[in-house]
């Protein structure tokens, strides 16, 4: 008797482009989960399992400001955003 799931291996989406999608795009896990055809529990999963190494440029000019913004979510995690004041580059 067949059970009428569908099981397929492997990941259709990378995970550079599933966190492109949940902060640059502003995507909800929920919008995530439909356009990659995951529950959202899986893409919830993945996106804890992301590690992307960031590389800091170097600020413009000798005498530019940093401007610096915040968020948490919970105790022990956060977001950290720093833009150069020159270029308004992320940093």
């Amino acid at each position: 008797m067949a059970c009428r799931r569908q099981f397929r291996a492997g990941d259709t989406m990378t995970d550079k482009e599933l966190w492109t999608l949940y902060q640059a795009n502003k995507q909800t896990v929920a919008e995530i989960a439909a356009i990659a055809g995951k529950s959202p529990s899986t893409v919830k999963r993945r996106l804890r399992g992301i590690d992307i190494r960031w590389e800091q440029p170097s600020l413009e000019g000798t005498n530019g400001f940093v401007h610096l913004d915040v968020t948490y979510w919970g105790r022990n995690w956060g977001m950290l955003l720093a833009l150069d004041d020159a270029t308004c580059r992320p940093l």
